[in-house]
């Protein structure tokens, strides 16, 4: 870490009653490779014998190291992730209540206990590749810091020997440093852990002189803003106390019934949990930019949770009824990362929507749950349909389509079962119909592990005749990600036209759109603007900031008066500006400029002009980046969107974490717009040509009707 981590070293003080599990500067397994480590590396019998290992600290780029990772050969394009192990010994565990985890890592990392993850320290939700870049690159004033983490002992540990797995993520590929280390502490039953002793005030006098120094740098604002949140020092609004209602309102009745399954995770006084709700308030009216978009009663909502915690509550139940809270400002980027309380196993079934039914698949997509009755009626004999309301009641009251989306994954969850009742055991029935309810039949099911989706490269490339189909699963990053697929693109030079496929991909960074859209771009083309955006400023910045706050980390987002535009550009963006109308007014005085990226030719010297016909096919699974990717090329010349309208979503995060109950979770701190003048959230991009599927089209052996229609219709051209 820079000078400032050996400052910051020290874990927050502790109480007497504890035990340390893992020291600090501890031996560690670890592998620094490009290729990831098998599927079960998390698992105790993992076999890590051919790893390299030394003590902690662990990583590169830093001074006062244990052991010294490698990063091959080319620094401009590191591998994202480093995996580490460590095991240690406890005897007895039903002798321990709270587990503390002390995490330093940079940038981002997620520690998992025996197999199931128990933390998540700046990285996005969802699933996690080696690929999945971290939330944000960790400046030097944050590298010292030590988050905790705590979990419950009970069902997490195992009577002998147990492991702790991290994954450490890098930004981006050319980061220059990485770094972990960790302590493991825990607690006897009864005892709570003392709370936790930041740095906040410490780092903000850091960074008032560094922001004194360099006022107009873009990193070096973002941080001041960043550290007077943290801080909460000079929020622009407060919050005001309110009464606690005695009557929780039928509307938000979904927020506070529940969670039904039993919860054994670590409770926290009602007095701290309603000091946490206090602190969520001042996070979301200083710093949430999605706070006010759709018109939400949120305080009300707020205030039904309030009203809903009458004692003590366990921290995950605590997570659960914020999560459904969450979910009336219908944005999907904004939650917690996971629930390690919440019942983990799941139903091993694959659903999908047709319509307005469900399709039951099974898990390798290889045939119908039952084949000739591919349509689910009931779960537990309970209607399929309060399945789904039950699962709606969970996810974020996104776009129409999105929502179905998140949907279809949410009604694995056993958690389900138990709000409707069902204590599920080993089994679960499902009963099954065709699609004219002739045939029809019960399939059992056994409950296990989360169903996984086939992994695919981030791009591969292919030719069906003349024409090219480039499949983009992820929105990865890095030389190796634009390097494929600029190959990709050589290889299809002479096609008679292309398909870019990006069905199902839920996002990840801008590199596709930059390196892809020069190519259907002509020498002498102005700069194409794909995106307008501003940044929610909790307080007052001593004086404007020219190089804005949204370029960070690659994003693009820079507003007209940065450096990076040269008079032509940015006499454009202006020009462009003056007639731009968003749909949704922003609250005055509560946002920055706008930023903008533009993409030219010129921002990928190795295009080509592609002058024959494009098709991308997209669903409700495209996400985030890849609902930027689609907008840059809706109404591009020679660009035809075909299938369904994508999920709807865009925004930088930010993170925060519970004083008390130590939950950590993100916001949306950017309120980013289509160049139509639609939010990204809550509406998508339309295709030109919609495209219905039929249930035949979710079997992994069975016909694409999608690619089947773009093909056709570059081969009719």
């Amino acid at each position: 870490m820079k000078a400032a981590i050996l400052a910051l070293i020290a874990a927050p003080a502790l109480a007497l009653a504890q035990d340390t599990l893992i020291p600090r500067a501890a031996e560690w397994r670890y592998l620094d490779s490009a290729t990831p480590p098998g599927e079960k590396w998390t698992a105790p019998d993992f076999a890590d014998a051919g790893w390299k290992s030394g003590p902690a600290p662990l990583g590169y780029g830093e001074r006062g190291l244990g052991s010294t990772l490698a990063f091959g050969a080319d620094p401009k394009n590191k591998p994202l992730t480093a995996w580490f192990r460590r095991t240690f010994d406890v005897k007895d565990p039903a002798k321990l209540g709270a587990l503390g985890i002390f995490l330093q890592c940079d940038d981002g990392a997620v520690v998992y206990l025996n197999g199931r993850e128990v933390a998540r320290e700046n990285m996005p939700a969802g699933e996690i590749s080696h690929t999945t870049e971290a939330e944000s690159a960790i400046d030097s004033e944050d590298e010292g810091t030590v988050h905790r983490h705590l979990v419950p002992a009970k069902e997490t540990l195992r009577a002998g020997v147990n492991v702790i797995a991290v994954e450490v993520h890098q930004a981006y590929a050319s980061s220059s440093d990485l770094f972990l280390d960790l302590e493991l502490k825990a607690w006897p039953p009864g005892i709570e852990p003392p709370a936790e002793k930041g740095n906040a005030d410490r780092r903000l006098a850091a960074i008032e002189r560094a922001y004194a120094e360099n006022p107009g740098g873009m990193e070096t604002a973002y941080a001041w803003v960043r550290a007077h949140v943290e801080a909460r020092s000079g929020l622009a609004e407060k919050v005001t106390p309110r009464p606690i209602p005695k009557d929780i309102p039928a509307q938000w009745r979904f927020i506070a019934d529940g969670p039904k399954w039993p919860d054994s995770s670590r409770k926290i006084t009602r007095t701290a949990a309603l000091a946490d709700l206090d602190y969520l308030e001042e996070m979301i009216a200083n710093c949430y930019a999605y706070a006010d978009r759709r018109g939400a009663d949120w305080r009300s909502a707020l205030d039904a949770l309030r009203a809903s915690i009458a004692g003590d509550i366990g921290i995950s139940a605590f997570q659960w009824r914020i999560e459904r809270f969450l979910t009336v400002f219908g944005d999907p980027h904004s939650r917690f990362n996971g629930n390690p309380g919440e019942p983990a196993a799941r139903i091993p079934v694959v659903f999908a929507h047709h319509g307005e039914r469900i399709v039951a698949l099974k898990p390798d997509r290889s045939d119908y749950l039952r084949p000739g009755a591919p349509y689910v009626v009931a779960i537990e004999g309970i209607p399929v349909s309060k399945w789904i309301a039950a699962a709606n009641d969970s996810v974020t009251d996104a776009s129409p389509q999105f929502q179905r989306h998140l949907v279809e994954g949410e009604l694995q969850r056993i958690e389900l079962a138990w709000q409707l009742g069902v204590k599920p055991g080993d089994e679960l029935s499902l009963s099954l119909a065709s699609a004219d309810g002739k045939t029809t039949g019960v399939e059992k099911v056994r409950i296990g592990a989360r169903v996984r989706g086939e992994t695919e490269p981030p791009v591969s490339a292919k030719k069906a005749g003349e024409i090219g189909v480039l499949r983009i699963s992820q929105m990865a990053s890095g030389r190796s990600f634009t390097g494929a697929l600029d190959k990709a693109m050589a290889g299809f030079r002479d096609t008679a036209g292309l398909v870019i496929d990006v069905r199902g991909n839920g996002g990840g960074t801008q590199d596709a759109i930059k390196t892809l859209l020069p190519y259907f771009m002509k020498p002498g083309d102005p700069m194409k603007i794909v995106n307008v955006a501003a940044y929610r400023l909790p307080l007052a910045l001593p004086r404007p900031n020219p190089e804005g706050f949204l370029g960070i980390g690659g994003r693009g987002l820079h507003p007209a008066t940065s450096k990076v535009w040269d008079d032509a550009q940015r006499a454009q963006i202006l020009a462009f500006l003056k007639t731009w109308e968003p749909k949704w007014k922003l609250p005055a005085g509560k946002f920055s400029d706008w930023h903008v990226m533009a993409i030219s030719r010129a921002t990928n010297p190795a295009a080509f002009t592609y002058e024959k016909p494009v098709i991308v096919l997209q669903d409700e699974g495209c996400f985030s980046a890849t609902d930027n990717f689609l907008g840059a090329l809706k109404g591009h010349p020679g660009v035809t969107l075909m299938g369904s309208t994508s999920g709807g979503g865009s925004g930088r995060m930010a993170g925060y974490r519970l004083p008390n109950a130590g939950l950590q979770f993100t916001l949306c701190q950017m309120a980013s717009f289509a160049t139509t003048g639609l939010t990204y959230d809550g509406n998508g991009v339309p295709p030109d040509i919609t495209i219905e599927l039929q249930p035949a089209d979710f079997l992994r052996s069975g016909k694409d009707t999608m690619l089947e229609a773009a093909l056709a219709k570059l081969r009719a051209k």
